[in-house]
C-alpha cells in the first residue's frame, strides 16, 4: 500500500516532513533515515538534526550537526546520506563503498588500481586533461594532503621529486610505496598521516568514471 506519509516522528526524511510531493516516499527517503541512525549509533545516541521541537524543523531546512563524532570518513558518509535534497543522496551500493568502510585489503586494492590508472601513471601531462586536473584541484584544495611532499614525515623516503604536489601526485607515490616498499606503508602508517586523502580519492574516481 502507498501512503502519503512514512516513519516515526523525529526520524522521517525531509520530503516526507515537508510533503512536497505526492507519493514522496523513495529508497532515497530510507537512505537518508539510515543516516540519521548511523549517527545515532556513533555518536552514543545523539541525533544529527537536534532534539525536541526544533528536530523537525532543522530536518524540514537541512540543519544538522555532526560534531559529536570525531571520524571524519564517517562524518562524510553520513553527510551524504542526509543530504536534503533526496536526488543527492548516494544509493546503498555507493554506501556500501564508501571509505567508511574500507579495511587494509579493500585500501591496497584502491591504492593498487586507482594508482594504476593510464591518467595516473601518465601524470607528467595530466595538466593537459582539463576535467582530470580540475577535478584532482577541488579535492585537493584546503585538505590535509594539499602540499603533501612539504609536508611528508621525515620517515617518508624516495619520495619522487617529479610527482605532482597534489591528490594525484600523493595516490601514485602511495601506490608505488605499497608496491615496492610494503613494509614502510604499513609501519609507518602512511594513510593515517592524511586523514581525509581516502575520501578525496574516492570522490575523485566516482567523478572521472574509474573502475576499482
Amino acid at each position: 500500500m502507498y501512503t502519503d506519509r512514512a516513519g516515526t516522528q523525529g526520524w522521517e526524511a525531509t520530503e516526507i516532513v515537508n510533503q512536497t510531493e505526492k507519493g514522496s516516499y523513495k529508497k532515497s527517503s530510507d537512505i537518508q533515515v539510515a543516516g540519521m541512525l548511523t549517527y545515532y549509533i556513533l555518536s552514543d545516541g545523539k541525533h544529527p538534526f537536534g532534539d525536541g521541537i526544533r528536530r523537525e524543523v532543522n530536518i524540514s531546512e537541512g540543519k544538522f550537526s555532526l560534531s559529536d563524532i570525531q571520524d571524519i570518513t564517517a562524518k562524510d558518509l553520513i553527510e551524504w546520506m542526509i543530504n536534503k535534497d533526496k536526488d543527492k543522496r548516494p544509493s546503498i551500493d555507493k554506501v556500501l563503498n564508501h571509505p567508511h568502510f574500507w579495511d587494509d585489503k579493500r585500501i591496497k586494492d584502491v591504492l593498487h588500481n586507482l594508482g594504476n590508472e593510464d591518467d595516473v601513471q601518465e601524470y607528467k601531462d595530466y595538466e593537459n586533461n582539463k576535467k582530470l586536473y580540475d577535478t584532482v584541484q577541488k579535492y585537493t584544495k584546503g585538505k590535509t594532503f594539499s602540499d603533501w611532499r612539504t609536508k611528508a614525515p621525515e620517515t617518508w623516503t624516495k619520495i619522487g621529486k617529479h610527482l605532482p604536489n597534489d591528490l594525484l601526485g600523493l595516490l601514485r607515490y602511495l601506490r608505488n610505496t605499497l608496491g615496492h616498499q610494503k613494509k614502510d606503508f604499513y609501519e609507518k602508517k602512511m594513510i593515517d598521516e592524511f586523514p581525509d586523502f581516502l575520501i578525496s580519492v574516492h570522490r575523485l574516481a566516482m567523478d572521472m568514471g574509474w573502475e576499482y
